[in-house]
């Protein structure tokens, strides 16, 4: 799930929990340590739901990702491509 800004993930997080599905959340402010655990789980399939903002645009390659939640408007062709192209 791609987020606008860290209030933005905070709440569809608080969102997806609420349903009772489990999510991580990785974000400028999530430690380095912490981030590769959160995408290393992701990657075995033990984190259903991926939240981020502006953290996995590009240089991210998780073959495991199979829908992309694009929640962040952008009117730019590059970085909507970018976004996208973590789902392909």
């Amino acid at each position: 799930v791609f987020a606008l800004n860290l209030s933005h993930v905070r709440n569809l997080q608080k969102s997806f929990l609420e349903f009772g599905i489990k999510t991580e959340v990785v974000t400028s402010e999530t430690p380095l340590t912490i981030r590769k655990d959160i995408l290393d789980r992701f990657s075995k399939g033990l984190i259903p739901v991926l939240l981020n903002c502006s953290v996995l645009t590009e240089g991210t390659d998780l073959p495991i990702t199979d829908c992309i939640l694009m929640t962040r408007p952008t009117c730019n062709e590059n970085l909507y491509s970018q976004m996208i192209g973590r789902g392909l």
